[in-house]
């Protein structure tokens, strides 16, 4: 049974809306309450999606650095180590310009190019491995020297052009997804 409640204050009556009492109350109820356990799964989906995507950004962050570290200890104990490796005149030079701007170029045209295939992680390792893959052809090449110097330019380049491809690339997305909301299409996430 419903009962009406008064308020001692002003003397209203305060009586439930004829579509809560008898059945439709019940379905309404329902509704509501399938609706709220619906945003509440999709609230808690959303948040293991979260998680497992920051899991897999900071495994592959880490498998990152273990495979630049393990490449620079291939180019250090496989190329012509300078006398003096903590000189900055090491590395200062019209040729390490040269490796330089070719890197920088390299790594900003991969990313923004690859990103739909590949993570930037993995295109920086990809580049990176060219770089010594190269530097360690030189040693080959008559009049070439296997340099760790270069290598080293290589590897600066490729950072300033990982940074590079990546802030193309976050424009170009946003592009396109202002482009998509203006078309009235909504594309379906990324897993």
């Amino acid at each position: 049974t419903v009962t009406a409640f008064q308020d001692s204050s002003d003397g209203d009556s305060f009586a439930p809306a004829e579509s809560e009492t008898g059945l439709d109350s019940d379905d309404t109820k329902r509704r509501k309450l399938e609706s709220a356990r619906r945003a509440v799964d999709r609230r808690l989906k959303d948040d293991r999606r979260k998680k497992r995507r920051a899991r897999r950004t900071r495994r592959r962050a880490k498998w990152t650095i273990v495979g630049l570290l393990f490449l620079n200890a291939i180019a250090f104990l496989g190329l012509e180590t300078p006398t003096d490796p903590l000189s900055i005149w090491t590395y200062v030079g019209l040729d390490k310009l040269e490796h330089l701007a070719a890197f920088i170029v390299l790594a900003a045209v991969l990313i923004p190019l690859l990103a739909r295939w590949l993570s930037p992680g993995l295109i920086l390792l990809s580049v990176t491995l060219f770089g010594l893959v190269t530097e360690i052809a030189q040693a080959y090449s008559t009049g070439r020297t296997a340099d760790f110097g270069d290598f080293v330019a290589d590897q600066v380049g490729i950072l300033i052009g990982w940074w590079i491809g990546v802030w193309i690339l976050g424009k170009l997305r946003a592009r396109a997804g202002e482009d998509d909301e203006g078309s009235g299409h909504h594309p379906r996430r990324r897993r």
